[in-house]
Order: structure tokens, then C-alpha cells, then sequence
């Protein structure tokens, strides 16, 4: 199955020369850096695992599933961030449609995040199969903390790319 890798901001935002950098952490860091990071590991780990991701980050999001249909890609996967202060810290997986409920709910679990359906009918989650992964709480200093280390993210990574390989046999 091919596979977008979709990392959450980081995209030439409606005007040319505008840059939406998503959310920023107290420490200065912001989330497009963040999901680009994850993004660009979760696609080499995917690859080592025999599967074809491909990644975007230009563009709107309608410009974003253009692209992904256009070159036949079948799962989305979305890397985002969660931004609520009085959120504990830790990750989720987002779900909306119910052909995307079985890979939300093995990535999920092989993360230990739960697993939570939206009411999003807008996006790339209105798509089928696709899931948003949000990898952690911004607002949390502790989730900045142990996101920014190498060998969580290639954790993470690694977990997400044997849940989807193991999911499509």
C-alpha cells in the first residue's frame, strides 16, 4: 500500500513568503520542526520496513491531498501536535471515519496513546484510511523535553512503522 507521510505546519501558508511554524513551546521550539523531524524518520523507517511513503509538507491542505491522490497514495498518516494547557502530557491517535478506526486503534496501541474518533468532516482525516498522530503536548514541558530526543523520536518511529507493516501484512 502507498503511504503520505503528511507532517503537521511547516507549509507556505496562503500568501508566498508566509510560513506557518504551527504551535511554540515555551523553549522556543515550534512544531513544524518538530512533525518535520518525525515525518522525515517515519518515511526512512518505513522504507527499511518495504513499504512506499512518500512525504509533503507544501501547500494547503486540499493542495496537500491533490498531491497525495494524484500519485495514488492509500493511508494517510498526519503528524501533529496537541496544544492544551490543561491537557496531561502525551500523545493520541485521531480518528473520523470508520474505515480508518482499525489503523488508529494498532498505532495507538502499539504507542500506548489512546485512540480518540472526532467529528473532524473536514481535512485530511475525512479520508479513508486516514489517522492524525499527535505526538505529544506542546504546552508540556515535559513532552518537549523527551520529544526532542533522538532516540525517542526513532522510537516512536520505529513502533509506528511495525504497527502500519504488521496492519498490512
Amino acid at each position: 500500500m502507498k503511504i503520505l507521510v503528511e507532517a503537521g505546519h511547516g507549509k507556505h501558508y496562503r500568501q508566498k513568503g508566509e510560513y506557518d511554524f504551527g504551535l511554540f513551546a515555551d523553549d522556543g521550539s515550534h512544531e513544524a520542526a518538530i512533525t518535520g523531524a518525525y515525518s522525515t524518520r517515519l518515511q526512512m523507517v518505513l522504507k527499511a520496513h518495504g513499504q512506499k511513503p512518500e512525504g509533503v509538507r507544501a501547500g494547503s491542505i486540499a493542495e496537500r491531498l491533490m498531491w497525495a491522490f494524484r500519485r495514488g497514495k492509500r493511508l494517510i498518516i498526519s503528524l501533529h501536535m496537541n496544544h492544551d494547557p490543561g491537557a496531561l502530557p502525551g500523545g493520541r491517535v485521531l480518528w473520523a471515519t470508520d474505515g480508518s478506526k482499525d489503523v488508529a486503534d494498532v498505532v495507538a496501541q502499539t504507542l500506548g496513546f489512546p485512540s480518540v474518533q472526532t467529528g473532524q468532516e473536514t481535512g485530511l482525516l475525512r479520508f479513508n484510511p486516514s489517522i492524525e498522530i499527535e505526538l505529544g503536548n506542546i504546552a508540556s514541558w515535559q513532552d518537549i523535553k523527551r520529544m526532542r530526543c533522538a532516540s525517542y523520536c526513532s522510537d516512536v518511529c520505529n513502533k509506528i512503522a511495525a504497527a502500519i507493516t504488521t496492519l498490512l501484512g
